[in-house]
């Protein structure tokens, strides 16, 4: 071999052996930038962040109510509400427009979602449930396994909706 091509050889391999280090801002770590001022050798500063990586993203709460009024058997539900105050009132209003005369919240839930659950052939006996969980499925499970327990021998699901919470931009 010559010594042109060895050094050839050479030239193309240095790269691949010299340390694999770089620094993204100067001398400063990923993430910093030098920051000086006149007089002053300066420091490694953190890059100033957008207001959406500072905080994540936004969620809002939103909320579900369910009203009944026993003597009629009326129900009022609402979902995605802004506040439990507006949920509340939305399934109230919702109850007496079903024909309620004395309808009662039975169940309000924020970023859950909520079943209910009653005995598929009515004996006299109240053995339904409205239960909420995280989930739809969840909600539906414990509503059956609720009613159930109170004496409801074959439960069906009636009624699930959920409330999840809405991202803001």
């Amino acid at each position: 071999m010559t010594i042109a091509r060895l050094v050839s050889i050479g030239l193309f391999l240095l790269p691949l052996c010299a340390p694999n280090v770089a620094l993204a801002e100067g001398d400063c770590p990923p993430g910093f930038y030098r920051y000086t001022n006149p007089g002053h050798p300066g420091n490694c500063v953190p890059i100033p962040q957008t207001r959406e990586q500072q905080t994540g993203p936004k969620w809002r709460e939103t909320w579900g109510a369910i009203a009944m009024d026993h003597e009629t058997g009326s129900t009022g539900v609402t979902v995605k509400a802004k506040s439990e105050r507006t949920a509340r009132k939305e399934a109230t209003d919702r109850c007496k427009k079903e024909g309620g005369t004395n309808c009662r919240i039975a169940l309000t839930y924020a970023n859950q979602c909520a079943s209910i659950a009653g005995p598929k052939e009515v004996t006299g006996r109240r053995s339904g449930s409205i239960i909420a969980a995280a989930n739809e499925y969840e909600s539906e499970r414990l509503a059956l396994e609720s009613c159930e327990a109170k004496g409801g021998e074959k439960c069906e699901i009636f009624y699930t909706d959920c409330s999840p919470p809405m991202l803001i931009h």
